[in-house]
């Protein structure tokens, strides 16, 4: 007569247990697949960062704190750096229309440069007439009928004028409809605690802007 079989204990999984899954799984691949997907997740990190207006949990923002600004928003200080800006008019400019296209500016000389907003009306708006495109700060259009196009086409180059108008420009997406305020800039410059002058912006073409109001119209 055969000896009985022992069946194995089993162990009931506990909801806790779930948590450590993926971890498990991941000791089971190579360190060459390991290792590529990590470049992949770099890659698209670094690609969402300078690319998507979104602050990627707060290493895009300004950091507000550190900077001293003035009244007339015309000289910050933050550490070592100064900037003075220089306007080309001291009345508002108003922008309205729609977005075809909202990405981040991520420049360590200027860095409360913070959003390139294409903002467009008429013919413009309509990708069926009109294609657009925004590459390294400047904007580009061709029509896509034989008409000239008519209404407006600005690529603004926003500077927040605090954190508030700051995480408003971060809600703004392509296809909607935005009003945005602001009084224009001529350039800005940026200098050491010497006082060196060390770099700036300026734009050739398109609109920099100390954003004062931000209105998305809700559909």
């Amino acid at each position: 007569m055969g000896d009985a079989g022992i069946e194995p204990r089993r162990t009931a999984l506990k909801p806790g247990d779930f948590l450590f899954l993926p971890f498990g799984c991941l000791l089971t691949l190579s360190p060459y697949v390991l290792f590529g997907g990590l470049l992949v997740l770099a890659a698209v990190g670094v690609f969402v960062y300078y690319n998507v207006n979104v602050d990627l949990f707060g290493m895009g923002r300004p950091d507000y704190s550190s900077l001293v600004i003035d009244k007339r928003f015309q000289n910050i200080e933050s550490g070592d750096k100064k900037w003075a800006i220089q306007y080309e008019k001291q009345q508002p400019t108003v922008f309205t229309g729609k977005i075809r296209h909202a990405s981040p500016i991520r420049l360590e000389m200027v860095p409360f440069l913070t959003h390139d907003i294409l903002i467009t009306s008429g013919d413009y708006a309509d990708p069926l007439k009109v294609s657009t495109s925004v590459s390294d700060h400047h904007f580009f259009w061709a029509s896509r009928v034989q008409e000239k196009p008519v209404g407006s086409i600005n690529l603004l180059h926003t500077v927040p004028l605090n954190e508030a108008i700051y995480q408003q420009l971060l809600e703004i997406r392509s296809d909607q409809m935005v009003t945005i305020t602001g009084k224009e800039v001529l350039k800005i410059e940026a200098f050491d605690e010497k006082g060196k002058r060390i770099g700036g912006w300026q734009d050739t073409g398109c609109n920099s802007l100390v954003v004062t109001s931000v209105t998305i119209q809700k559909r």
